[in-house]
Formats: structure tokens, C-alpha cells, sequence
């Protein structure tokens, strides 16, 4: 060979090593699409429901499989598991769910112990828990079935390389009669029985696109996302404002139990608009004041999936590494595509909706609605409660701020269950009656609910704590009322 031709050898070879180079560097950093589930097109979702489908025709053969629906389900709240040497367990006629809870009940003498994970709730990592769970669930799969090469148990197959968990924008009309219509076809691998399906007729929808923009616009994260783990934690408005009340009442099922929550195939899509939500505070304002980010994510997922930088740390339980890995969706391989309806009202709209008929703005203690009723109750079927355990103190109106603020604190002695509390303040010569609508619209300031079951005890110690943050209403009173004694009333009811 002459040196001419070994020359051009040579640059062939380092030119087709820059080529694989650049190719691995763009497949590690492939973006798939996490779309509204109703906007996908016939194809994606066929993907998606076979890759569903073959997650559960794994665990119908073996539950214990980190990488089949039970195991993964398992995740968001099932601290410890038995696991077989052999699994000798099969789903068979039974009804999925039930098989789950069996296998996750049993004890083998001649098995290990295995740690699926410890959901977050009620503190700071609420959003990111969720996220690193998303990031596996994801990407097991995605790797179901890459090809498209296998037949799932209801016949259908076709790849799954890029499928992304679609979202349900809980907050817009539904496109069936309560959910969105996938959801409710008894045909599909996305249907599950139990659900609450009683609807109101006059709004289909549970919890306010307004609210929500206007949870969005607060800065602070410990308000916003959470107070940190080490101080106890406490919920966030989003959690115990939006999340909370739609896992019960408005889904019911086994969404209503922190334990069986991801049984219901509508959790994924439920949570990946709540990931799509963190991920727009975090673009409108920034990651840097998250809490807890050095935090090590308890759960028990397959290990090829890990993220560079992975650390598991010094402790004896497995976990999904460090809070911080995932910050960034890029890194994770995947964006959003929101459109029309998804996207958020703005401060202006927000200002529209806050005003009477006259266009004055809504005042607290002065107008005859409260403009936190009108947040909470505005074209869907949420209300406060009319009945309930009534609670009262006298307080003295004041100015607050994010060094003095005020926070209301409410203590549940036995937290075996979901309960909500709804917070109203007026002046002490009114009798609280959250019997009247007059009352309930003129004086309401807010609602929090405690998404709790009896497996759900390591989110707390001992009391169960629910804290409202009122500094905005408290100011609002501050304005015509500095001074005087107003009473706070509290309507406690068990969910």
C-alpha cells in the first residue's frame, strides 16, 4: 500500500471515529416528547398502551420484576418487599391490583428483602421525587419493546424507543365525561375500575386553571414546592392545594391511598402534568433557591438507568441518587409540547378574573366575594365544605412579610386518613356558619388537604402537621382593618 493511500485510510478511520462519536452524543441526549395524552396521534399512543400493556404481562408472570407494573407501581410507596429466590407467583384470573397487594404482602424464608421506594410528600422534594420516579418508569418503557418486535397479551406490538408518558392537564375541560376519554374505554390497557365517576353537570373540571397560575406566581419555593426535609418538611400550596384534593375525592379509587395510587395507570399521566408544572416554575423562577438538592431519593430501580454522576451514597436502603441529578430535563432525555389550553393565565388575565361587576377588584373583608373564593371555585365544581368540625381563635390584624409571616398551623392527631381544612377570617361579631354560601364566599381565604392512608407513616412524625400560609390575606385585612381583632375559623373534614 502506498503512503498516499495509507494517509487516506487513516483520515477515513479518524473521520468515521468522530462520526460514532457525535452520533453516541446526540442519542445520549435524544429528546423524546412528553405530549397531552389527548393530542397524540394514533400511533403514539398505541405505543404507549403497548408498552403499558407489557409491563403488566411482566409482573402477571413475575410481580418482583424491577422492570414490570407491580415493581414500579411499588415505587411510590411500598417500603419493603419479600422477594422469592424463584417466584412460583402468577396473576392468572385475578384482578391486577389484588395480585399486586398479594405478592407485595408475602414472605419467602428463603428470599431477600427488596426496597421499591419511599414516595415524598408533605416537604421540599415532593416535585423532584417524582421526577427521578418518572425518569426510570420512563425509560423501563422504553425499552420494553424498541423494535417493535413483540406481540403484547392483547396481540398488538410496535416500538417503543421514544415513548414519552403523556400528561393530563387536569385543570381543562376533560375529553370524556370525567377524565380524558382513554381513560374511560373499558377496552384499553389505561382503563381501571374503581374510580370515582360521579360528575358534577355544571363543571366537569376539580381544581382551578386559576388557582394554579396564581400558586405559579409565587417566588418562594418552601410556599411554592415545600419546607425543607430536615425541618420536618410541610406541603407546599401546590401539594396540598392542587395535588391533594384531586387524588381524593375527585379520582378516588386507588388513587385515594398513597400505597395503591400507581396501580391506576392514570397516576403516570396525573403526575407528568405536575413535572410539566415544575418545570415552568422552575423556567419563570429558577432552580436555585430548591431545597435539599444534596437529599439521596429512596427507591430501588434498575440499575442500567442510572444517571452519570450517579452516587448511592453511604446508606443501607438503595436509591435514585441525589436530588440534584435532576434538575435538568435535558440531561433526563426529554421535553415538553404544550400547547393552546396548557398553557398558564397570565398576571393580567389573573387581574380580569379578580374584579366585580362593576370592574372594581375583589377586597378582602370589604368586597362581598372573597377573591380567594373566586380563585378556588371559578368554572369548576370545587367548594368548601358546609359541614365539618368548626374551629376558632382570635387574632390581631397585622402587616406581614416573608420575615414575619403569617402561616396557619393545623394538628391531626391520628393521621390514618385524608382529611382538608378550610379557612375563612372575619371579624369576631360574626358568627362563622359554613352552612351559608354568604358566609363561605364573603369571608373563605383558603383550603388545604392532607393526602394521607394508614401505610403513609413515614411522611410524618407522630401529629400530622398542615400548614397554610395566610401573609397575603393577613395583608390584604392590613389595608382597612391594622389592628383589629378578627377571629380565624377552621372547618376540619376527614376525606
Amino acid at each position: 500500500m502506498t503512503r498516499t493511500k495509507t494517509m487516506n485510510v487513516h483520515v477515513y478511520r479518524l473521520l468515521l471515529v468522530g462520526l460514532l462519536w457525535v452520533l453516541s452524543a446526540s442519542l445520549s441526549h435524544a429528546q423524546v416528547i412528553r405530549k397531552n395524552i389527548d393530542s397524540l396521534s394514533t400511533e403514539e399512543l398505541a405505543a404507549y398502551q403497548h408498552a403499558i400493556q407489557l409491563l403488566r404481562d411482566r409482573s402477571a408472570d413475575n410481580p418482583y420484576l424491577m422492570d414490570g407494573y407491580a415493581w414500579q407501581a411499588w415505587v411510590h410507596n411500598k417500603n419493603r418487599v419479600s422477594v422469592p429466590k424463584e417466584n412460583t407467583l402468577s396473576q392468572g384470573d385475578q384482578d391486577p391490583t389484588a395480585f399486586y397487594e398479594m405478592a407485595a404482602t408475602q414472605t419467602y424464608a428463603d428470599g431477600s428483602y427488596g426496597y421499591p421506594g419511599m414516595c415524598e410528600h408533605g416537604k421540599d422534594i415532593f416535585f423532584v421525587w417524582h421526577r427521578a420516579q418518572f425518569y426510570y418508569f420512563e425509560k423501563v418503557l422504553q425499552n420494553t419493546d424498541p423494535e417493535g418486535t413483540i406481540v403484547d397479551s392483547r396481540g398488538n406490538k410496535c416500538p417503543t424507543a421514544t415513548v414519552g408518558v403523556p400528561f393530563w392537564n387536569f385543570t381543562n375541560e376533560p375529553s370524556g365525561t370525567k377524565f380524558p376519554a382513554i381513560f374511560e374505554d373499558s377496552s384499553s390497557v389505561l382503563y381501571h375500575a374503581g374510580r370515582n365517576l360521579q360528575v358534577n353537570p355544571d363543571y366537569r373540571r376539580f381544581t382551578s386553571p386559576y388557582l394554579l397560575a396564581k400558586l405559579m406566581q409565587e417566588s418562594n419555593w418552601s410556599t411554592f414546592g415545600g419546607y425543607p426535609n430536615a425541618t420536618h418538611g410541610g406541603y407546599g400550596t401546590f401539594e396540598s392545594q392542587m395535588h391533594n384534593p384531586m387524588h381524593t375525592p375527585y379520582i378516588g379509587g386507588d388513587m385515594t391511598y398513597p400505597s395503591r395510587a400507581a396501580y391506576d395507570p392514570i397516576f403516570y399521566s396525573f403526575h407528568a402534568y405536575i413535572d410539566y408544572i415544575f418545570e415552568a416554575w422552575i423556567q419563570k423562577h429558577g432552580s436555585g433557591d430548591i431545597t435539599s438538592l444534596d437529599y439521596f431519593l429512596r427507591a430501588e430501580q434498575p440499575k442500567d438507568f442510572n444517571l452519570p454522576g450517579y452516587d448511592p451514597g453511604l446508606g443501607d436502603r438503595p436509591n435514585m441518587g441525589r436530588a440534584e441529578l435532576y434538575l435538568d430535563i435535558s440531561e433526563l432525555g426529554y421535553q415538553y409540547l404544550a400547547r393552546g389550553k396548557d398553557d398558564f393565565y397570565t398576571e393580567q388575565e389573573l387581574e380580569g378574573l379578580l374584579k366585580d361587576k362593576k370592574g372594581r377588584p375583589l377586597v378582602l373583608g370589604k368586597s362581598k366575594e372573597s377573591p380567594y373564593y373566586r380563585l378556588f371555585t371559578s368554572r369548576v365544581s370545587w367548594r368548601p365544605e358546609t359541614k365539618g368540625q368548626l374551629t376558632s381563635e382570635t387574632i390581631t390584624i397585622r402587616a406581614a412579610d416573608v420575615a414575619n409571616p403569617y402561616s396557619y398551623s393545623y394538628t391531626e392527631k391520628d393521621p390514618s386518613s385524608s382529611y382538608q381544612i378550610d379557612l375563612y377570617m372575619h371579624p369576631v361579631k360574626v358568627k362563622p356558619n359554613v352552612s351559608l354560601k354568604k358566609f363561605r364566599k364573603r369571608y373563605f381565604v383558603g383550603a388545604a388537604t392532607a393526602w394521607l392512608d394508614s401505610s403513609h407513616a413515614h411522611h410524618m412524625m407522630g401529629e400530622h402537621k398542615l400548614n397554610v400560609n395566610l401573609t397575603e390575606a393577613m395583608n390584604a385585612l392590613n389595608q382597612n382593618h391594622a389592628g383589629e381583632a378578627y377571629q380565624i375559623t377552621v372547618n376540619y373534614t376527614k376525606r
